[in-house]
């Protein structure tokens, strides 16, 4: 439309492509636990649980008549050298179209459609070793243990969002944005395996054995995932050609985020009662506030720019532990009337606490300390 004859100065179609998260990850860590049956105790500690079922085939929880383990009594067993190795991989994709409005180029209006796409893989190998030979444990049937545990989910999601600029002079922008929450349909597939050696033979069932191995078949699970909604306001400051500074804040409650059952049931799964996941997610997750702080300095065809993101800690309980995280970024730039070149990297620091298992009274804790540096090489031609 001409634009003396109305406010609006046209408008703009968009596709966009965010990476949102990155689950590419490498855990080890080796220790001798204070207590020594930590491992022997879980797997056999929830009865007809998946762990449960595993460690009573491979004869590690096999009794006998008189209620007796027929491995001789892990009381007696050395004090046991547990490891594990957990890789992650995978990543959070979101697809977004959108289209944006201004009113006499001092009001901006904006929304955006997100199609996002999840691929998560994990595969997890937990072992237990009694370095105490045989010969200084008699009594001790228990060699060694090696649980293998591999997950793998995938799916899609769908969110929107609409923004707003506002700009009360040329050196000013003020922002903010809303984003409902993202509606994801999933599903999960988990397969497990136990290994166990025995240092003396053990008998069942007339039989001797000196290893035992026990093998659950993979299983699909379809759910659905419901995330929290998020509010973003922000600021910039054009330093008329010199550059300019931006920071903004984003709210997250994430103890609103929900899980349920998939109504399509997709792989013939019964409905499972996600009540007690979803109050466990509300007394342990808390909202979160995001900051975000960057800038641009221009000489003539040259660009520097520096950013700095700090993520709240998502935790109600976080007096013994920080899980947030710190992002510092930085990057050079040149730009001509017909060509464009960036270079960019992302320097990441974050806090994470590693469960391996759970059982009543004690929960041993894994501290890691993660560092990560990513790069980017962008150029471009104008025509």
């Amino acid at each position: 439309p001409d634009a003396a004859a109305t406010p609006w100065r046209g408008g703009t179609f968009s596709i966009g492509l965010t990476r949102l998260a990155d689950y590419n990850q490498n855990l080890r860590y080796s220790a001798q636990p204070e207590f020594n049956q930590d491992i022997l105790e879980r797997l056999s500690f929830d009865q007809r649980s998946v762990l449960d079922d595993l460690a009573f085939e491979a004869f590690l929880t096999e009794r006998d008549n008189q209620g007796t383990y027929i491995p001789a009594d892990y009381s007696e067993t050395g004090q046991l050298i547990q490891g594990e190795t957990v890789e992650t991989s995978g990543g959070q994709t979101q697809f977004d179209f959108g289209y944006g409005t201004s009113y006499k180029d001092k009001l901006y209006l904006g929304g955006a459609i997100g199609i996002v796409t999840t691929r998560f893989n994990s595969v997890a190998t937990l072992t237990a070793v009694d370095p105490a030979a045989p010969s200084n444990q008699p009594g001790t049937a228990f060699g060694s243990l090696s649980l293998r545990e591999e997950l793998r989910v995938r799916g899609s999601g769908i969110n929107a969002r609409i923004g707003v600029i506002y700009r009360p002079m040329d050196a000013v922008r003020l922002g903010a944005s809303v984003q409902t929450p993202t509606f994801s349909q999933l599903t999960e597939t988990y397969s497990s395996s136990l290994d166990v050696t025995y240092d003396a033979p053990i008998t069942v069932d007339g039989q001797t054995y000196t290893s035992g191995q026990a093998n659950l078949n993979p299983e699909d699970r379809a759910y659905t995932l419901t995330s929290p909604f998020r509010a973003t306001g922000g600021a910039a400051f054009v330093i008329g050609k010199y550059g300019f500074v931006s920071a903004d804040a984003e709210y997250v409650n994430y103890g609103q985020a929900r899980l349920g059952n998939d109504n399509t049931n997709r792989v013939g799964n019964a409905p499972i009662d996600f009540g007690p996941a979803n109050e466990a997610v509300r007394q342990l997750y808390r909202s979160a506030v995001n900051l975000r702080v960057g800038g641009e300095a221009r000489v003539d065809i040259f660009r520097v720019r520096a950013g700095f993101a700090r993520y709240g800690d998502p935790y109600r309980n976080s007096s013994r532990f920080n899980r947030s995280q710190n992002f510092y970024t930085g990057g050079v730039g040149l730009r001509t009337n017909t060509f464009f070149l960036d270079l960019a990297g992302v320097y990441t620091t974050t806090g994470q606490f590693y469960t391996p298992y759970t059982i009543p009274n004690r929960t041993p804790v894994v501290e890691v300390d993660n560092t990560r540096f990513t790069g980017t090489v962008t150029a471009g031609f104008l025509f």
